[in-house]
């Protein structure tokens, strides 16, 4: 195998989801953001988009900072790279 198709096979399947890539690029552009940006943005239903969410926090490119309060800010997103780095 080639170096270029050994490198397309270690691509992460989580992060590589077209909806997930989509996630994540959005949300390099910015420290973190609200629920309703992604919603806006990305044009996924709340399932959706709440779905692609958790499989990213799960892995750990996202944190998700959940409010409870009605007065409060949305829930927001933060991305982290590489599951280590922040953007």
């Amino acid at each position: 195998m080639n170096q270029q198709l050994r490198a397309i096979s270690e691509l992460d399947r989580v992060i590589h989801e077209p909806g997930r890539l989509m996630i994540v690029a959005l949300l390099s552009a910015f420290k973190e953001c609200d629920f309703l940006y992604l919603l806006h943005e990305t044009e996924m239903n709340k399932g959706n988009l709440s779905s692609h969410l958790a499989r990213l926090e799960e892995a750990a490119y996202v944190e998700i900072q959940k409010n409870v309060s009605r007065q409060s800010a949305p829930n927001r997103a933060s991305a982290h790279v590489g599951r280590s780095q922040s953007i």
